[in-house]
């Protein structure tokens, strides 16, 4: 995951759209699971209708987070994915 830049456009809110964990595995979930074409931390929320990681929604002990960029928003503003939040297989 690419954390933007200061000189860049500033990022937009999240969606939780959930493209970033279903097309690259995030560094924090290759640690812990090993390469995966899927991260098994990533979870459709059926009541916020967007997808949530567990890792942040259920922090383990020991587990830096911060690779994760929480709160610092979605950096590809042209995604599209961005427009059509829905569950993907």
């Amino acid at each position: 995951m690419r954390r933007p830049n200061r000189e860049e456009t500033p990022p937009a809110a999240c969606v939780g759209c959930g493209f970033c964990c279903l097309t690259d595995q995030c560094e924090v979930s290759h640690r812990l699971h090993g390469y995966l074409p899927r991260c098994p931390e990533l979870a459709w929320d059926e009541g916020g209708s967007r997808y949530v990681c567990r890792l942040i929604a259920q922090p383990r002990c020991g587990v830096d987070l911060a690779p994760l960029f929480v709160g610092q928003g979605c950096c590809w503003r042209d995604n599209p994915w961005r427009g059509d939040v829905r569950r993907r297989g």
